[in-house]
């Protein structure tokens, strides 16, 4: 067992790591936002009302590290732009968590907390556990027995940096396989990715999503770093800019380039380029003796070629299955990238390929580039920065592109941020509405996205292409509001003034991306309109645009008739971080609305909980008992501790029911703050408890204990489990199960002997507490004549029991009453019996919400290995969102099941409106690329248009695609390609070059002498067994050099599994060019052989993988 002190020297390391990133310049990749600004999170989760049982979503806003530190123990997805502050979040706590960690291994405390460990996913070569391994394996001796036992003992933090940047599909599905053993053993995970990345992980995980940058933070930052020049800035940021503004790193480019250059740019694109020619001002020859005169000429273009090469990453073998971009590249694949810059199509010299060489160790020596944590590997200090060179180099690409050629980069999501950057650097209005007509046929975001990014002068005529699509209305204002572009202002003003309600109300939410004063007025007079929901999205746009001049009309909107709208505005108030808006929480204190008056206290504790703490007291002392009832429940609502001694001080008073509702209002603060607050409350709770005289507040009180989580008070609730009455002995019960402590468990089996009701409770405490030695005691329930003890009973051997007891389950199996058989049922499942299974089906056709929960839970007990086919039917058919969403989620482990592919299609296509509704919901998580037309037909025909969207972005984020058709287009396009090659074939001469279709970018060809000299030997030996002249002879040998050479980086072949692999995917890329392959065979063992050296492959895999081509084709 490794133990803490172990830990020290690698905790140790990652200070130092920090400390020098950050003494090194680090800003470049990881800029000190969580220093400047308190970055936001907002997490979203969802959850039963238990006024009428429906499902709601919630939404909280947290620190960004409080947020992470929340949501970790059940697995939290950090989402967000480029640039957000993503990965300098993730740093900041990896930090801050190892101080936490050495300072408990110093002072040698009892409970150490989760070791974090950092794993950037772009560096990801293999599995998951084998990078944890190698990361602690420097410090520890750590085999994979014990890695896994830390894991199971949830002793790490796991943090995974960059899930859109994964390398390839295979280190994707290591990534999910690893996300899914850490949601079985409940082992705390961080991951980050942005936003075209989110769509990968659907299900139980808690997504947190950074928050842009508020006006105030904006400023804040802005005159922080420019103190004399900063308002000039800030009255230029405007329009596009100001989105630009809201995102941290861009933030601080704009402040950079403003104050070297006072020049403010006209867009994203230009904003980089600004920065580029900041930066290559600084890279000149006489500054630093190592640069060349040469490689400061051809930067830019070297920084673009290498970009767009990077974004490409591997020619696709499938257009349907799209590689990956390169975020990282190796240092020999860059040179090489390099060399075919000065050389075009032929192979680089000797000489080539050492300037080549030169000029990559300059853009590194001047940090246009930095090393990566692979040292042998090379990156952009940000991918934002690679997309900006990419997009510069594919810009004179897009005039030159036929309208095939356009849609190829226009179909694949890795061009998406290149393309977007380089619509704002295309001079021709032509050529602009042209490729968003184009980008309009491939997805309708996409078109809609670059519409909106085109020059300014050229907006008008791409706006106008959209809005000329023969779509929807709702739809149309769907993707206007995509566009963010002051062109799509007069449609969608025009709307809100004369649309219906439920276009009105999508133009007010669509008006909330527009910072024009014209838009603000507008939404203004929206909080007018006679719809609720009309006033509710203006509400909404206002906060959104953090208009302070709109927060008098806001607050007027506290006293609307509808409810809902007053309660979205006192969010919307609370969220607004002005003088203005605190003043109006303050007034709400005393609206007649209880959620307006709850939510306003529930603001001011996190605002100004000092001044919140005193109104409430004058308020609480001087009011009459109706008054104090509600102070206290606005107090518990504050979630802050200078709540306490106020609700301490009311344990006192006479009146009963002041003195419960200061318990309840103790046991929801004990939801919010650390227990370690709360040791006074809890020792007052422990008083009333044992000397209240009313039996209904002494119950709260040990309820509320049980909330705390003090376990320094289970022996008062001990003593109170034998003593107090029969209310309050149930309380108890159910405290001592939430407190989990395991000195209560004999008490607790004394306790079954009680009353029917206490009993019941005792029952769930004892399964809570995983106590088997109460076993005994349980069987004997079984065969209570009391219903309810009866399902408790039957529960908890599920829980808790083993095979003895199934001869009880399966006699419960024949009880009479459904609820007892179903039980029965589910308890076997979860001891993997599948006795109960036809029950458990049986049940999910019920009326009924709890049984069919229970019967889905224990279905999914067998994971898929039986009733799959009755929870897909409950996934598009159930009445009820919690049962749906749940089905949903455990179907999402076999979304590749062709049955659950059928079904979704069926349920797509019914004429059902309910069923088709949730069949799109069921989409974003389960549905493939086989369904998007289907999606899109729904998307231009229904009026919520966001179901089916939301489904199209998850999948195409998934897929790497936007449009199957066209996708598929390619792959047949490349099959019929393929077959026209085998035909002309000459007989007994393979036509080499035509065949062989494999990235060239790999190839060593002219790199160094040894590569020539071993296609050379090659040649001599394949000549000798083959009629084929030496050119086509020179190419085959350049092209197996390339393909070795390629695989070579991205498999290694140290141990026996991945020389397997090696040989496996060497075998996939060959199969389909059987000329290829009679050449391989006609060289010999001795003639691959000569080939394998240079790519640094061992001669032993060289024997092992001819071997295998021999016994495969040598017969054919």
């Amino acid at each position: 067992m490794v133990t803490s002190k172990e830990f020290q020297a690698y905790l140790q390391s990652v200070i130092n790591a920090l400390q020098r990133n950050t003494q090194q310049g680090g800003q470049d990749h990881c800029i000190s936002t969580l220093v400047d600004l308190p970055l936001q999170v907002q997490a979203t989760t969802s959850f039963i009302s238990e006024a009428d049982g429906q499902s709601q979503e919630k939404r909280e806003q947290f620190a960004v590290l409080e947020g992470l530190r929340k949501y970790a123990s059940n697995h939290a997805l950090l989402v967000g732009k480029p640039g957000s502050g993503k990965t300098t979040s993730l740093r900041q706590l990896l930090w801050e968590e190892t101080e936490r960690c050495i300072q408990a291994i110093v002072q040698a405390e009892i409970e150490i907390p989760p070791i974090p460990v950092l794993i950037e996913l772009r560096n990801l070569r293999g599995s998951v556990l084998v990078a944890i391994q190698e990361k602690l394996s420097w410090w520890l001796k750590l085999d994979e027995q014990a890695l896994k036992s830390l894991l199971r003992d949830r002793r790490l933090l796991i943090l995974l940096d960059g899930l859109n940047e994964l390398p390839n599909d295979q280190t994707w599905k290591e990534v999910d396989q690893f996300r899914q053993l850490c949601a079985e053993l409940n082992i705390p995970l961080i991951i980050t990715t942005r936003e075209l990345g989110s769509g990968l992980f659907d299900g139980n995980i808690t997504k947190l999503e950074m928050l842009p940058l508020t006006a105030s933070q904006m400023q804040e930052f802005v005159w922080r770093h420019l103190p004399e020049t900063g308002g000039e800035l800030l009255r230029q940021i405007q329009g596009r800019l100001q989105e630009l503004a809201e995102t941290p790193l861009l933030l601080q480019m704009l402040c950079e380039v403003f104050a070297e250059r006072r020049g403010i740019p006209k867009s994203r694109g230009d904003l980089f380029r600004k920065e580029f020619a900041r930066r290559y001002e600084k890279f000149k020859p006489e500054h630093l003796r190592n640069i060349s005169e040469d490689s400061r000429r051809f930067t830019f273009d070297l920084l673009c070629y290498l970009a767009f090469e990077m974004v490409q990453g591997e020619s696709h073998i499938d257009p349907c299955k799209p590689t990956a971009s390169w975020i990282t590249v190796s240092k020999i694949e860059a040179t090489k990238i390099l060399a075919r810059f000065l050389t075009g199509e032929q192979i680089p010299t000797l000489e080539e390929t050492a300037k080549a060489k030169e000029w990559l160790e300059d853009l590194v020596e001047w940090h246009l580039l930095q090393v990566a944590n692979d040292s042998d590997h090379i990156e952009f200090h940000h991918q934002l920065f690679q997309e900006y060179y990419a997009a510069e180099w594919l810009e004179p690409k897009l005039a030159k592109s036929n309208d095939e050629e356009l849609k190829y980069y226009l179909t694949y999501l890795k061009w998406t941020e290149s393309l977007a950057m380089s619509m704002s650097f295309v001079q021709s209005q032509d050529l602009a509405e042209r490729i968003v007509v184009q980008a309009l046929d491939v997805d309708l975001y996409l078109g809609a996205r670059l519409a909106g990014e085109a020059q300014s002068p050229f907006q008008q005529a791409t706006i106008d292409a959209l809005i000329k699509k023969t779509l929807g209305l709702s739809l149309t204002i769907w993707l206007l509001e995509q566009t963010q572009s002051p062109n799509a202002l007069p449609f969608l003003l025009d709307t809100l003034s004369n649309g219906y309600s439920d276009t009105r109300w999508r133009a007010a939410r669509a008006l909330g991306n527009f910072s024009d004063q014209i838009a603000r007025s507008a939404l203004i007079g929206a909080l007018k309109d006679p719809d609720p929901s009309v006033r509710r999205k203006a509400a909404e746009s206002l906060g959104k645009l953090d208009d302070v001049e709109a927060i008098p009309n806001l607050c007027q909107l506290l006293n609307d008739k509808d409810w809902l709208v007053r309660s979205f505005v006192i969010e919307i108030l609370g969220k607004l971080d002005r003088a203005e808006s605190v003043d109006c929480l303050k007034s709400a204190l005393k609206n007649e609305d209880s959620t307006v008056r709850g939510k306003a206290a529930e603001h001011l504790g996190q605002r100004n909980p000092q001044e919140v703490i005193a109104l409430l007291s004058d308020e609480f002392f001087n009011g009459d008992v109706n008054t104090q009832k509600s102070v206290l429940s606005l107090l518990g609502k504050t979630k802050t501790v200078e709540a306490i001694p106020i609700l301490i001080s009311a344990l006192s008073e006479d009146n009963w029911l002041i003195r419960s509702e200061a318990v309840s209002q103790i046991g929801l603060l004990g939801i919010w703050l650390d227990k370690s607050l709360l040791e006074k409350a809890s020792i007052t709770l422990a008083h009333i408890l044992k000397s209240d005289p009313e039996a209904s507040v002494r119950s709260s009180a040990a309820i509320q204990l049980g909330i705390i989580g003090d376990s320094q008070i289970v022996p008062v609730l001990v003593e109170a489990l034998s003593q107090d009455s029969q209310v309050v002995r149930a309380s108890v019960a159910n405290a001592l199960g939430r407190l989990q402590d395991k000195s209560a468990i004999s008490s607790l089996i004394n306790a079954l002997q009680d009353d029917d009701y206490v009993c019941e409770a005792v029952i769930r405490a004892i399964r809570a507490l995983n106590a088997v030695e109460a076993l005994p005691a349980i069987r004997k329930l079984v065969a209570s004549k009391v219903l309810n003890i009866r399902r408790e009973a039957i529960l908890t051997l599920g829980f808790i029991g083993d095979s003895k007891d199934l001869p009880f389950l399966y006699k419960a199996l024949q009880d009479k009453e459904f609820s007892i058989r179903l039980r029965a049922a589910y308890s076997l499942s979860l001891l993997n019996n599948r006795k109960g299974v036809s029950i458990l089906e049986d049940a999910l056709k019920t009326g009924n919400k709890d049984a069919r929960e229970l019967a889905l839970n224990g279905l999914k007990n067998f994971k898929g290995k039986v009733g799959l086919l009755s929870i897909l039917s409950r996934a598009f058919r159930d009445d009820e969102y919690s049962i749906r969403k749940a089905s949903v989620d455990f179907l999402k482990l076999f979304k590749d099941n062709p049955e659950i592919a059928d079904q979704l299609k069926i349920a797509l296509n019914s004429p059902n409106e309910d069923i088709c509704r949730h069949a799109m919901d069921a989409s974003e998580v389960l549905g493939n690329f086989e369904v998007l037309p289907r999606l899109r037909q729904l998307s231009e025909t229904i009026i919520v248009v966001e179901r089916p969207l939301d489904a199209i972005a998850a999948i195409q984020s998934r897929c790497g695609f936007y449009n199957y058709e066209i996708a598929e287009s390619f792959r047949l396009e490349l099959l019929d390609q393929k077959k026209s090659e085998q035909s002309k074939k000459t007989q007994g001469v393979p036509n080499v070059t035509n065949n062989f279709n494999f990235d060239q970018r790999g190839a060593t060809i002219g790199v160094n002498v040894a590569n020539e000299g071993s296609n050379i030997r090659f040649i001599q030996h394949a000549k000798q067994s083959i009629n084929i002249s030496e050119q086509d002879l020179a190419e085959a040998a350049q092209k197996i050099q390339s393909l070795l050479n390629q695989l070579a980086q991205t498999y290694p072949t140290t141990t026996e599994t991945q020389q397997q692999t090696f040989i496996q995917k060497f075998l996939e890329r060959i199969e389909s060019t059987p000329d290829l392959i009679k050449i391989i065979l006609a060289g010999g063992i001795e003639g691959l052989k000569t080939l394998c050296p240079p790519a640094g492959i061992s001669i032993e895999v060289i024997r092992s993988l001819y071997e295998v081509i021999q016994k495969r084709y040598g017969q054919s």
